[in-house]
């Protein structure tokens, strides 16, 4: 894997890998909603990640992440002032009858009151590829890239 930055009291300096943690569980089902065929469910958990960067004064940051698959976003809550921070965020995305590409993309970010949250860094999975839909439940450390 890529070695990406980390802020540490102001310093640029390499650091392992930082991923994310998610698993995934694909449920089929057939659903007609607002004129859309859903072939499934996927019951997405995003739990961890490790080593994030700091973006706060101290070497800190307060991290939450956004799941997003086509159309649909969420959001975790908020964890203040880690680098580690545990989310165990559920999220339920459907699966629509005309996806061609099962990506789903992690956005990493710091929480700021006062100013414009920071991005920390991204990560995304492919359900298609990870075999979501042949297991019955996907888990997998992502590895989360850095753009400065």
């Amino acid at each position: 894997g890529a070695l990406f930055k980390s802020w540490t009291a102001g310093m640029s300096q390499p650091s392992p890998k930082s991923p994310i943690d998610a698993f995934a569980k694909f449920s089929p089902t057939t659903m007609v909603a607002t004129n859309e065929t859903w072939i499934g469910l996927v019951d997405l958990v995003v739990v961890e990640a490790r080593g994030l960067r700091g973006m706060d004064i101290g070497g800190k940051s307060d991290p939450f992440v956004v799941v997003s698959f086509g159309p649909h976003t969420f959001r975790s809550e908020v964890r203040h002032s880690t680098l580690t921070p545990v989310w165990n965020a559920e999220c339920r995305l459907p699966l629509h009858g005309h996806s061609t590409t099962y990506n789903v993309n992690f956005s990493v970010y710091d929480f700021d009151r006062v100013s414009d949250n920071d991005f920390i860094g991204r990560a995304s999975m492919n359900l298609d590829e990870l075999g979501a839909f042949k297991e019955p439940k996907v888990d997998r450390w992502l590895d989360v890239t850095y753009e400065d």
